[in-house]
């Protein structure tokens, strides 16, 4: 079968992970949270949620009106039927305000939705609604018309108030949830009427609109979530999407059947979905080829494989994640800018490509991942392999005849990890850098690194967050607590902070690439690569389209067979 493939111009993505992995972060870039004890009580829900008073806030100076309906994929023309997924390890919870791993979001997107969606590639990439119809933002205020006729999988209403409870849930200190972070800018809500809602903001920002489309918007049925201790919800959510949740069986299998009730008209077409977990790639691939599985991620090598296989689809795509060599520039010699760019004009970064991805991944230079097509610029190459000008700026350093550079901890001790500190530390040798690399489990290297800030560098990624801006806050931002050595790089924070209330897409790009800049030309990280999206599917599954971060375009997926 031909392949289908959708690089470096077509992705706009949100905060999240990759159907069932094939984009797999290395580690949750917000701090997460503990979990709360199976038996602690539910923030309770609201007696009665009253509208808000009828007075408005005063007109704010600047006000960005969106009306962005969802659309609506064609009804497919066969139905009935369930779909096979593989998965290689079982998550942690349902529960999108408990959640603290990215693995977790695949499998809650078949049963709830946020107030928006960001669209897949072909679709054109755009922020549109989703459980909202349309809203409207301006400095102090979102004001969120929400979709008529909607109901949760237990029959309860969703409506305004049913919002307003889960994003009071998400934000409840007992609750610890990291999605709090995401909602930072978030003062209070409150219900205008059945279907509109208001959240009133500290300032304009940008993050939210996305962010609704991420963990922190997803909708939760308040009368399940109230019924329910943290432990039952966690495995057990109710949402209003196209799936509802059937059964979990750990370490084997989870199944969603239909919601005959979806908003939705003519949708799902399957009858229900089950996501098998096979922890060995060679048995997924086994089973793909016999047709026991429908559809799963594969890695580069199984992509080349499978490719031209009858009876197989196999697809790649751009991703919104990145690999990277994370320096400490708080100790000497890494605190030398100097040494720092010798580093990065030395990791031969085609040569990654080539050798650990079989050519399918991305070169980067910046922290903005391709996955972001409104901000990437694929001609933005401010450090490309060059060994004459690595060695010229060693000596300018100070550092002619080299140093040891270490140690450098990791986050977890795969493969790839092995291979892409293998990878430095014989390109580093060609400028008398001798690489120290103890690999450590993300349990170790993590906080050492990223909390203690100890060692000499980090050897790490992240992925699919909804916005390129939240990583570049995290870790680069004054007084965060991931920017090792907090370094502060003049005009970045006044630079993000426009950038934060800017709503015009296109402004927003340039501000964001503004501030990219900064980090690269004080060679804050080396940024190596963006690993693409690779997944496989039998032919007879009609309508699916691999996607960075969500599952939800199941509902328009049917099966030929």
């Amino acid at each position: 079968m031909p392949r289908l493939k959708h690089l470096t111009i077509m992705s706009v993505v949100a905060a999240l992970l990759l159907l069932l992995g094939a984009c797999s972060t290395e580690e949750e870039t917000t701090a997460p949270a503990a979990p709360k004890p199976a038996a602690a009580k539910q923030p309770q829900k609201p007696a009665s949620a009253q509208p808000a008073a009828a007075a408005a806030p005063a007109a704010p100076a600047a006000t960005a009106v969106v009306a962005s309906a969802p659309k609506k994929a064609a009804a497919p023309a066969k139905t009935g039927g369930i779909l096979t997924a593989r998965r290689g390890g079982d998550i942690n919870n349902l529960d999108a305000h408990q959640s603290t791993s990215l693995t977790d979001v695949p499998f809650m997107q078949l049963i709830v939705e946020g107030l928006t969606r960001i669209e897949t590639p072909e679709e054109g990439g755009s922020i549109v609604g989703m459980l909202a119809e349309s809203w409207e933002a301006s400095d102090t205020t979102v004001v969120w018309k929400l979709q008529k006729g909607v109901t949760f999988h237990d029959g309860t209403p969703f409506n305004a108030a049913a919002v307003k409870f889960n994003i009071d849930r998400a934000k409840d200190p007992e609750m610890k949830s990291i999605q709090a972070d995401y909602l930072d800018g978030v003062s209070s809500v409150d219900v205008v009427d059945d279907l509109t809602v208001r959240f009133n903001t500290t300032g304009p920002n940008a993050f939210l609109l996305r962010n609704m489309a991420d963990r922190a918007g997803y909708i939760n049925s308040p009368t399940a979530v109230g019924k329910a201790s943290l432990s039952e919800y966690a495995r057990h959510a109710v949402g209003t999407h196209a799936f509802k949740f059937k059964q979990w069986v750990s370490d084997s299998h989870m199944d969603f059947e239909k919601n005959p009730n979806y908003w939705q008209s003519g949708m799902p077409a399957l009858d229900g979905i089950r996501i098998r977990i096979i922890v060995d790639d060679a048995v997924a691939m086994a089973a793909l080829r016999a047709g026991e599985i429908d559809v799963m991620p594969i890695s580069a090598t199984q992509y080349d494989v499978l490719d031209g296989e009858k009876g197989i689809v196999v697809a790649e795509s751009t991703c919104q994640c990145t690999s990277s060599l994370h320096m400490n520039r708080s100790i000497v010699p890494t605190s030398n800018l100097k040494l720092r760019q010798a580093i990065s004009y030395a990791i031969d970064r085609e040569a990654l490509v080539k050798t650990l991805y079989n050519g399918h991944a991305t070169v980067i230079y910046g922290p903005v991942a391709p996955g972001f097509a409104w901000v990437f610029r694929p001609d933005y190459k401010p450090y490309e392999y060059n060994l004459d000008k690595a060695k010229a700026l060693m000596i300018e350093a100070g550092y002619p005849d080299g140093f040891t550079y270490g140690p450098i901890y990791s986050c977890g001790t795969s493969q790839i990890n092995r291979q892409r500190a293998a990878a430095y530390e014989q390109m580093l040798k060609k400028v008398n850098i001798t690489l120290d690399a103890p690999l450590s489990q993300c349990s170790v290297g993590s906080p050492r690194y990223q909390i203690e800030h100890k060692g000499g560098g980090y050897i790490t990624g992240y992925g699919n967050h909804t916005d390129p801006e939240i990583p570049m806050r995290q870790r680069y931002y004054p007084g965060s607590r991931k920017n090792v050595g907090q370094t502060v790089f003049p005009n970045y924070a006044d630079t993000l902070d426009t950038a934060l209330k800017e709503y015009d897409q296109v402004k927003r790009a340039k501000l964001i690439q503004d501030a990219e800049d900064i980090l690269v030309d004080n060679a804050a990280t080396v940024w190596t690569v963006s690993k693409n999206i690779t997944n496989a599917w039998r032919d007879h599954v009609k309508g699916y389209i691999p996607h960075a971060s969500n599952f939800d375009n199941m509902r328009g997926v049917s099966l030929d067979k």
